[in-house]
């Protein structure tokens, strides 16, 4: 159970990261991004990445493609993080 909880925070805590740097243009849109290169600027596993990537995209922020990568979306696409 203690491995459950902290894939979660990590999880969250990196789709933290990751939502507020693609809302303040950190990421601008039409930048590409790696799997491989979220996990090691984070610090965390591909697994923990690759969930935090589908929940971006799910939320229209992202768009990932095999063999392209992950494409940070313009902000009129995406969804605020902070409801409003």
């Amino acid at each position: 159970m203690i491995i459950e909880s902290n894939v979660g925070a990590l999880h969250g805590n990196l789709l933290i990261a990751l939502g507020t740097s693609i809302v303040s243009g950190e990421y601008p849109a039409g930048q590409v991004l790696t799997l491989d290169g979220v996990s090691a600027q984070h610090g965390m596993s591909r697994s923990v990445a690759r969930e935090a990537i589908r929940v971006l995209e799910s939320m229209g922020m992202v768009e990932s493609r095999r063999r392209v990568g992950i494409t940070i979306q313009p902000a009129d696409k995406g969804m605020s993080l902070i409801p409003g």
